[in-house]
């Protein structure tokens, strides 16, 4: 059985918003996702790394692109600014050109597996030289939440050490629940169809 292991060295799960440090005039252009997303990275990230970014949503822009859809039905148009802005991407890409982050990052949807998708692209892109920021965020009826998390190879004060263990297990019916409950400490293994997340 082969088993990857490193480290979780910040997290965040939750769906509080605190923008405060970036311009007002840029936070009125976000979206409910936006917020919530870029609020979850900045209380994981740390200032004036380079990290390659991770992002994965279920949803992505939806409320953007309903109304670029009712848009389109009566003006037979869309308009260019709103449409680059509901590309699944746009979330992360603003992240990195706040923070001038220049490494790569990657923009997933899943569906229900969007969660674990991310965390194995995120320790596949691990190396001694670069960490990994993850996010996870979803805007669904009015319902909001995202999951953060700084993976690294290199172990710091508060660490949590982990294993990736790669065989098929059972998969999860809310993976947005199940892993903020693995790294709160609720759960010693966090589940998904493909393999298997534990502490050690």
């Amino acid at each position: 059985m082969n088993k990857i292991v490193f480290y979780i060295n910040k997290f965040y799960y939750g769906n509080d918003i605190d923008l405060s440090e970036l311009p007002s005039i840029l936070v009125r252009k976000f979206s409910k996702l936006d917020k919530v997303a870029i609020s979850s990275m900045l209380k994981c990230y740390e200032k004036n790394s380079a990290p390659k970014l991770v992002f994965g949503s279920v949803h992505g822009q939806i409320d953007r692109l309903k109304k670029l859809t009712e848009q389109y039905k009566s003006e037979n148009e869309v308009s260019p600014i709103a449409f680059s802005a509901s590309v699944h991407n746009n979330t992360i890409g603003v992240f990195s050109l706040i923070n001038k982050i220049n490494s790569s990052y990657t923009a997933l949807s899943a569906g229900n597996e969007t969660v674990s998708s991310c965390i194995c692209d995120s320790v596949l892109q691990l190396t001694e030289e670069n960490d990994v920021l993850m996010c996870c965020a979803d805007v669904f009826e009015e319902k909001s939440i995202a999951v953060s998390v700084l993976f690294s190879l290199h172990k710091t004060e508060n660490s949590i050490a982990v294993q990736l263990c790669r065989e098929n297990s059972t998969q999860s019916e809310n993976e947005y629940k199940d892993f903020s409950d693995f790294l709160n400490g609720k759960n010693s293994c966090f589940n998904s169809q493909y393999f298997r997340l534990e502490k050690l």
